[in-house]
């Protein structure tokens, strides 16, 4: 048996400089992944200043009562939990991820401003999925 403390190394691991080594390429991270850190931040913000709004530019501006605003966010909700169980089938299958990626930033985005444009509740961009 060797000593107590080469008995609390993991079992891929032979020595102290080994672990040490290790640990130092397990903390850096691909630029890609941090590139993605950052966009998905800002999205998140962005979702994140723009959802609170929407009860008011539904019920004011739109001129839609609760009963309209609960069933619309009621199929929000059922819309984004449907896209990602769709979005996570399609990610399993294939190896070109980078393109799901890319659609469903763009689709956000691009979905963010034609709420603006909105004149009716219900009318498609009055109120959009918060993630998908």
């Amino acid at each position: 048996m060797g000593s107590l403390q080469s008995r609390c190394l993991p079992h891929w691991v032979s020595s102290r400089n080994e672990l040490s080594q290790h640990a130092v390429k397990r903390d850096s991270l691909p630029i890609v992944v941090k590139q993605l850190g950052v966009v998905s931040f800002f999205n998140d913000l962005a979702s994140e200043m723009v959802y609170p709004l929407l009860p008011a530019l539904i019920t004011t501006s739109l001129g839609a009562g609760a009963l309209t605003l609960g069933a619309l966010d009621g199929i929000a909700d059922a819309v984004a939990a449907g896209m990602k169980l769709l979005a996570g089938r399609l990610a399993e299958s294939v190896r070109w991820r980078r393109p799901l990626v890319v659609v469903g930033y763009l689709v956000a985005t691009v979905a963010r401003p034609l709420m603006a444009l909105s004149s009716a509740a219900g009318q498609p961009g009055s109120c959009c999925p918060r993630q998908v």
